[in-house]
Protein backbone atom coordinates (compact mmCIF):
# COMPACT_ATOMS: atom_id res chain seq x y z
CA UNK A 1 0.00 0.00 0.00
CA UNK A 2 1.42 3.38 -0.97
CA UNK A 3 2.03 6.03 1.64
CA UNK A 4 -0.78 8.56 1.75
CA UNK A 5 -0.06 12.20 1.12
CA UNK A 6 -1.75 13.94 4.06
CA UNK A 7 -1.71 17.37 2.37
CA UNK A 8 -3.53 15.92 -0.63
CA UNK A 9 -6.00 14.10 1.63
CA UNK A 10 -6.87 17.28 3.55
CA UNK A 11 -7.19 19.31 0.35
CA UNK A 12 -9.48 16.70 -1.24
CA UNK A 13 -11.68 16.65 1.88
CA UNK A 14 -11.71 20.46 2.15
CA UNK A 15 -10.00 20.30 5.54
CA UNK A 16 -7.36 22.48 7.15
CA UNK A 17 -4.98 20.96 9.68
CA UNK A 18 -4.37 23.20 12.67
CA UNK A 19 -3.35 22.94 16.27
CA UNK A 20 -5.16 24.40 19.25
CA UNK A 21 -4.41 24.19 22.93
CA UNK A 22 -7.13 22.62 25.07
CA UNK A 23 -7.56 21.68 28.70
CA UNK A 24 -7.27 17.94 29.41
CA UNK A 25 -10.95 17.90 30.42
CA UNK A 26 -11.94 19.36 27.06
CA UNK A 27 -9.91 16.77 25.18
CA UNK A 28 -11.57 14.01 27.21
CA UNK A 29 -15.01 15.44 26.46
CA UNK A 30 -14.23 15.55 22.73
CA UNK A 31 -12.91 11.97 22.84
CA UNK A 32 -16.01 10.74 24.68
CA UNK A 33 -18.40 12.51 22.31
CA UNK A 34 -16.50 11.25 19.27
CA UNK A 35 -16.74 7.65 20.54
CA UNK A 36 -20.40 8.04 21.48
CA UNK A 37 -21.38 9.41 18.07
CA UNK A 38 -18.82 7.43 16.03
CA UNK A 39 -17.25 10.62 14.66
CA UNK A 40 -13.82 12.19 14.78
CA UNK A 41 -12.98 14.87 17.31
CA UNK A 42 -12.75 17.32 14.41
CA UNK A 43 -16.30 16.46 13.38
CA UNK A 44 -17.49 17.09 16.95
CA UNK A 45 -15.78 20.51 16.87
CA UNK A 46 -17.46 21.17 13.49
CA UNK A 47 -20.84 20.36 15.04
CA UNK A 48 -20.25 22.92 17.80
CA UNK A 49 -19.11 25.49 15.24
CA UNK A 50 -22.30 24.93 13.23
CA UNK A 51 -24.38 25.52 16.36
CA UNK A 52 -22.63 28.85 16.79
CA UNK A 53 -22.81 29.78 13.10
CA UNK A 54 -26.52 29.00 12.84
CA UNK A 55 -27.41 30.78 16.06
CA UNK A 56 -28.84 27.58 17.51
CA UNK A 57 -26.71 27.90 20.61
CA UNK A 58 -28.21 30.59 22.78
CA UNK A 59 -25.99 33.66 22.92
CA UNK A 60 -26.99 34.03 26.54
CA UNK A 61 -26.02 30.44 27.41
CA UNK A 62 -22.77 30.66 25.45
CA UNK A 63 -22.04 34.05 27.01
CA UNK A 64 -22.35 32.57 30.50
CA UNK A 65 -19.68 30.00 29.70
CA UNK A 66 -17.43 32.54 27.99
CA UNK A 67 -17.66 34.79 31.04
CA UNK A 68 -16.88 31.86 33.36
CA UNK A 69 -13.73 31.09 31.36
CA UNK A 70 -12.69 34.75 31.47
CA UNK A 71 -13.20 34.81 35.25
CA UNK A 72 -11.12 31.64 35.63
CA UNK A 73 -8.31 33.23 33.62
CA UNK A 74 -8.40 36.38 35.73
CA UNK A 75 -8.40 34.37 38.97
CA UNK A 76 -5.45 32.28 37.76
CA UNK A 77 -3.53 35.41 36.78
CA UNK A 78 -4.16 36.91 40.22
CA UNK A 79 -3.13 33.66 41.92
CA UNK A 80 0.16 33.63 40.00
CA UNK A 81 0.76 37.29 40.80
CA UNK A 82 0.21 36.58 44.52
CA UNK A 83 2.55 33.57 44.45
CA UNK A 84 5.24 35.63 42.74
CA UNK A 85 4.80 38.39 45.33
CA UNK A 86 5.15 35.88 48.19
CA UNK A 87 8.24 34.34 46.59
CA UNK A 88 9.87 37.77 46.25
CA UNK A 89 9.06 38.55 49.88
CA UNK A 90 10.71 35.28 50.99
CA UNK A 91 13.78 36.04 48.91
CA UNK A 92 14.02 39.60 50.27
CA UNK A 93 13.65 38.37 53.85
CA UNK A 94 16.53 35.95 53.32
CA UNK A 95 14.40 32.88 54.05
CA UNK A 96 14.96 31.58 50.52
CA UNK A 97 17.90 32.06 48.20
Amino acid sequence: MAATNSSKFYKEKGLVRTSITLRPETIQTLENMAKQHKLTQGEIVDAFARLLENGNLSDQLFGVHIEAIREEKIAEKERRKELKKKALELIKSGQVQ
